[in-house]
């Protein structure tokens, strides 16, 4: 059981203006003002078990966050290749979740691992937002935070004899909003890699000589992995004020394809 606290500042580059420098209009992106630090406090409260075949542990959570600074890309809107990466406040957020894990010690070499995760994470701040003139606050308290998978699973399986190792690993990640009013999101998405090699023994100054590979992202799927630029909302949104407010497109990360690796390696 453990109770902790923690105070975050936000980015530098979120405290001065940058981007393309306009005649008249100043720079393209602003400084974000009266930005203020972020404080948590997290309780988590689990139980762990070593045994000489099975590991395992459950463990649940709860932290507590006053001013959740989220990351978010910024364009330049005048040089598209131009961005940066500043902190912008998300209200209050709680979030309660479990994490489970199981694996074993060698059997005849092998070594199987399951993890799985489950998050609840809301918003409990109305924000403001603005748009072509309109400036508004939008309901989203009680919405799920962005940039957070309700669900996570992995999967993984190790071989090893002392000369001949492998292993593969699988890891399933939810679905995730891209915005504070959740109508817009990323895609659950499936990656699985594999890695394997060979040990040879020791040959005069050469100690255990390696070779390796490593494949990722095995199936070469394309997909987005993360919500970069986050927004209050994509669409249309109804203000508490019954205002309509625009939404504003978030930006996405792209995942790496397919890719392969080789290696050799000794140590003297």
């Amino acid at each position: 059981f453990s109770v902790a606290t923690n105070y975050r500042i936000p980015m530098n580059t979120s405290l001065f203006d940058s981007g393309s420098y306009v005649a008249g209009t100043g720079y393209s992106n602003q400084a974000v003002k009266d930005l203020k630090p972020e404080t948590s406090i997290s309780e988590e409260f689990g139980w762990r078990y070593h045994g000489k075949l099975i590991n395992t542990s459950l463990t649940y959570f709860h932290y507590d966050f006053h001013n959740r600074l989220f990351s978010q890309t910024v364009i330049d809107p005048n040089n598209p290749t131009s961005y940066y990466s500043r902190s912008i406040n998300g209200g209050n957020q709680t979030t309660n979740g479990v994490d489970f894990e199981i694996g074993t010690r060698a059997i005849y070499n092998i070594r199987p691992y399951v993890s799985a995760e489950y998050i609840d994470a809301r918003n409990r701040s109305n924000l403001a937002a603005s748009a072509a003139g309109v400036s508004a606050i939008l309901p989203t308290k009680g919405k799920f935070a962005p940039q957070t998978p309700r669900y996570q699973v992995g999967f993984g399986l190790d071989y090893d004899n002392g000369h001949i190792f492998g292993n593969f690993s699988l890891k399933y990640v939810g679905s995730q909003y891209s915005t504070f009013m959740n109508d817009e999101q990323v895609p659950s998405y499936v990656r699985m890699n594999i890695g394997g090699g060979y040990r040879f023994k020791s040959w005069g100054g050469l100690k255990s000589p390696t070779i390796r590979f490593n494949l990722s992202n095995i199936t070469n799927k394309h997909y987005l992995n993360y919500a970069s630029g986050l927004q209050t909302n994509a669409q249309y949104a109804k203000a508490l004020d019954g205002q309509m407010v625009k939404g504003s497109a978030p930006t996405y990360s792209i995942a790496s394809p397919f890719s392969a690796m080789f290696s050799i390696s000794s140590g003297f």
